[in-house]
């Protein structure tokens, strides 16, 4: 015998399964405003009503917890047959083979019961309560009434708890409001569905996280709803706003907003103004808009080719379309650097992607609507494998189309221009799987399109070209050089690292990376570069060295030369780097000179240049050779030169030494200068001088003026008083003090007789008195002694009384006959000169080459009776 079985269903049982995959919270009020939006609804309200109403009538006393505080939704759209067909059937849902609309499951209503145990639901002329747990046993599963009915009054506190929508004469209500009564401490000690109790401030936190964290936003991507608002209803019935979000500019946007989202290919851009008032405090965002939708047919291919082993017809009954829309906040009503990003679904989903921009997409989902699908360990062929990479052709293919349409307008808005490149998504936000590779798609797309802005002078509106185009700048690039391309017109854009980084690291875009050799690429054919001031060259130049290549500088003139203009760098030839001071030295000698300016050259050309075997110092031979080239002319076998000798060399050769002082090459350089007549001497009226450096002359630093006098006088070769002190060491080993006798007797050796003044005698005199102790006893030379003889420096007595100190100073001629104080006459001694020796005996000794014979007094008397008659009368007597 056959007997009737069958499966039974515990209607709480799988609510708590589906709640188990549904968040609580604002999840519940993005259900309500999704269904809202499906059904056409232009403005959604969520009250929470804290009122308490009567308990009766009702239809089962078991409501009476239903005329409690309560959440309601609220909005002016009409439900339909199939809409209060699907309340009732759970995963069967309306709106299923709608492509247009979002739902698939039926299942978000059902988050109500996160709030609530008995939803109502008021729409046109009827009621609905839903009792899963069967408490009305008259009407199990739940019960509808009628507002056009005797039910209005035979079940009056039913309708009573609508009294923030519904009139008591209403016959009818134009629009749905669904009243979630509260599940409060003690029905949820009962409920078979959550244990959970949702008080009054549970209710009103969730309205404030909603307010702070979607509120803002939600609008969005709703093709329908233009307003939210947020009220409470105090016990006492007095309505207040928590806050309120509007579309501002609704009606100008209406048809974008509504644009077909279902096969037909087509995009628009807009932008739209969201203004939010919340308790009084209304603030207003503009966002730029981007709906998207792509080939059907494309996109079915797309994803076939992908996964082509799943089954056929899945993107219809998945309701999955190309339609793809991005949300960019304009930057100046948004903070800086603000990379909030979410994915949406109409919706905002909790997934943060932290790009610049939203994006809304007909993505896969988890049933919860929570989640995209995971792309990990799917089965090959399974419809799990199809939505995973229906997902990740989204943001493969159907962002990166949108985001071109996007940069197409952002880059055409001239008001309140937008930078382009903050439109980009940054590198850090880049490790979920799925929009991974965006970047790469996103450059692939705008590498060919003239959203690159170019760096200009105080040039508006803002220029922009292809990748192909432009030099990328990187973000450290000094703004100096980045300046003077621009004033050349190169065109350079500088994007953010993130951005940079993107093209660096691309084989087929790496090639627009700016480089020393691309910028040397452009700059090479650019006529009026040699009229560009000598800064902004030099700053070209340093640039372009810091790629290392010495070769790139032989493509334009961007070298300074030490004769102010510039030149590029022939490599067969050999350069000198010279300071200006070299410059001004050695360039007149030699114009064919290849000589750079190394005061100008900044270090990196300098460090480059140097690197080379073409480019060097100057250096010691280099010198000799110049002044072999100025001064060989004067080639001569005497010491001094002046035939030939002008102004212009001596005014040379002082600029000379007293430039060789601080050259640090200098050390060594004397010893190849010794055949060259390049001391330059003190002018004395006797006509312009050049010495030989092997000869030298004397340093006369320090030295008495009245002394310097004397020198002159014997014309002694005499350095140029203009010649800086401290001399270099490298002029000192030409120099001779005035101390050295050996060199001052050498200079006066042969000289016609030598004639003084008394006191220069006596200056003379004494100067050699005080420096004979220097020779250390060294021997002089015959010709040196006998120049010492000729000098007037020897005091002669006069014939006479004598008298101390009365004497003038003669060079020694003849036989001195040299005596001592005690000479009291001075006699005539056949002319012989009678020397005081206690006022040279120094000089005497050197002269003679010791000790010389003093006569005492008694013998200069006996020599002055041998030549008694040459004594006249008045000596005579004397002696």
């Amino acid at each position: 015998m056959v007997f009737q079985e069958h499966e039974t269903v515990d209607l709480t049982a799988v609510i708590r399964g589906i709640l188990d995959n549904y968040p609580a919270g604002s999840a519940v009020l993005r259900e309500f405003l999704q269904n809202s939006d499906d059904a056409g609804a232009r403005s959604q309200e969520f009250i929470l009503d804290t009122r308490s109403f009567p308990r009766q009538p009702l239809v089962d006393q078991s409501l009476a917890y239903c005329q409690g505080p309560a959440l309601l939704a609220i909005n002016d759209g009409l439900f339909k047959d199939k809409d209060w067909t699907a309340l009732t059937h759970i995963r069967r849902s309306s709106k299923t083979a709608d492509e247009t609309s979002t739902g698939k499951y039926g299942l978000g209503f059902r988050s109500c019961y996160h709030v609530t145990d008995n939803p109502h639901i008021l729409s046109g002329k009827k009621l609905l309560v839903l009792d899963p747990h069967d408490r009305v046993e008259e009407f199990q599963g739940g019960f509808s009434l009628r507002l056009d009915s005797d039910d209005r009054r035979q079940y009056r506190g039913h309708f009573l708890t609508f009294q923030s929508v519904l009139d008591d004469n209403d016959k009818s209500y134009n629009g749905t409001a669904i009243r979630l009564p509260l599940r409060l401490r003690d029905e949820a000690r009962r409920s078979k569905i959550k244990s959970v109790a949702t008080s009054v401030e549970n209710m009103r936190t969730t309205l404030e996280d909603f307010v702070e964290k979607e509120l803002r936003e939600v609008l969005l991507f709703l093709r329908n709803i233009t307003s939210i608002g947020l009220f409470e209803v105090e016990p006492n019935g007095v309505k207040k706003l928590i806050a309120r979000a509007w579309i501002d500019n609704a009606d100008d946007v209406a048809e974008c907003r509504g644009m077909s989202r279902g096969r037909t290919e087509e995009s628009s851009t807009y932008e739209l103004r969201i203004k939010v008032d919340h308790r009084g405090s209304v603030t207003s965002r503009t966002w730029i808009l981007t709906q998207f939708v792509g080939n059907y047919g494309r996109a079915e291919k797309i994803v076939a080719d992908r996964c082509p082993v799943a089954p056929r017809g899945l993107m219809a009954s998945e309701k999955l379309v190309p339609h793809v829309a991005l949300a960019y906040p304009v930057p100046d009503t948004r903070t800086s650097g603000e990379n909030l990003g979410k994915l949406f679904t109409l919706l905002p989903l909790p997934i943060d992607t932290r790009f610049p921009f939203h994006i809304h997409a007909m993505f896969a989902l988890n049933s919860n609507r929570q989640s995209l699908k995971n792309p990990h360990d799917v089965a090959t062929g399974s419809r799990e494998e199809f939505l995973v990479e229906w997902n990740r052709a989204i943001f493969r293919y159907f962002v990166p189309e949108a985001w071109e349409v996007l940069l197409q307008y952002v880059v055409k808005r001239v008001v309140d221009p937008i930078n382009s490149y903050d439109l980009w998504p940054r590198g850090s936000t880049l490790d979920q799987d799925y929009w991974r590779g965006l970047p790469q798609e996103l450059l692939k797309r705008g590498a060919l399109k003239q959203f690159w802005p170019l760096l200009t002078q105080g040039v508006s509106p803002t220029k922009y070209r292809s990748l192909a185009d432009v030099l990328l700048a990187p973000t450290d690039a000094k703004a100096d050089l980045l300046g003077v391309l621009a004033s050349l017109s190169v065109m350079i854009s500088q994007p953010p690292e993130h951005v940079y980084s993107l093209v660096e690291s691309s084989q087929a875009y790496r090639p627009r990376i700016m480089a020393p050799s691309s910028v040397m690429n452009v700059i090479k054919s650019i006529p009026r570069l040699t009229a560009m001031p000598p800064a902004s060259l030099s700053t070209l130049c340093d640039y372009i060295s810091t790629g290392n290549d010495i070769s790139l500088l032989s493509h334009a003139p961007l070298i300074p030369s030490a004769d102010g203009t510039r030149t590029s760098l022939n490599l067969r030839n050999v350069y000198i780097l010279v300071t200006k001071a070299e410059a001004d030295l050695f360039h007149p000698i030699d114009p064919q000179a290849r000589f750079l300016d190394l005061d100008v050259i900044g270090q990196v050309t300098r460090d480059l240049l140097l690197s080379s075997n073409r480019v060097r110092r100057l250096q010691r031979a280099d010198v000799v050779h110049f002044l072999e080239l100025k001064f060989s002319k004067f080639q001569s076998d005497f010491a001094t030169v002046s035939t030939g000798v002008v102004v212009a060399d001596i005014d040379w050769l002082v600029q000379f030494w007293n430039w060789i002082g601080d050259w640090v090459e200098a050390p060594g350089i004397w010893a190849k200068l010794g055949k060259l007549h390049i001391i330059p001497l003190s002018d004395h009226g006797w006509g312009h001088n050049l010495r030989l450096f092997a000869d030298g002359c004397i340093d006369i630093v320090g030295l008495d003026q009245d002394l310097l006098e004397v020198f002159r006088q014997l014309q002694l070769p005499i350095l140029n008083s203009r010649i800086k002190s401290p001399r270099s060491s490298e002029l000192q080993q030409g120099l001779r003090l005035p101390s050295d006798l050996n060199y001052i007797l050498s200079e006066l050796s042969g000289s016609q007789p030598l004639t003084l003044s008394q006191p220069n005698s006596r200056r003379l005199r004494d100067h050699f008195v005080t420096n004979l102790p220097a020779l250390g006893g060294q021997q002089l030379q015959p010709n040196e002694k006998a120049t010492l003889l000729q000098l007037p420096i020897y005091p002669v007595l006069r014939a006479g009384p004598r008298v101390t100190g009365e004497y003038t100073f003669e060079a020694i001629r003849d036989s001195p006959c040299f005596v001592d104080d005690a000479l009291e006459v001075v006699p005539s001694i056949q002319g012989r000169p009678i020397i005081a020796i206690s006022e040279c005996r120094s000089i005497v000794n050197v002269a003679y080459g010791g000790d010389v014979e003093v006569k005492r007094e008694s013998e200069v008397l006996g020599l002055a009776v041998q030549c008694w008659e040459e004594q006249d009368k008045d000596l005579a007597l004397l002696l």
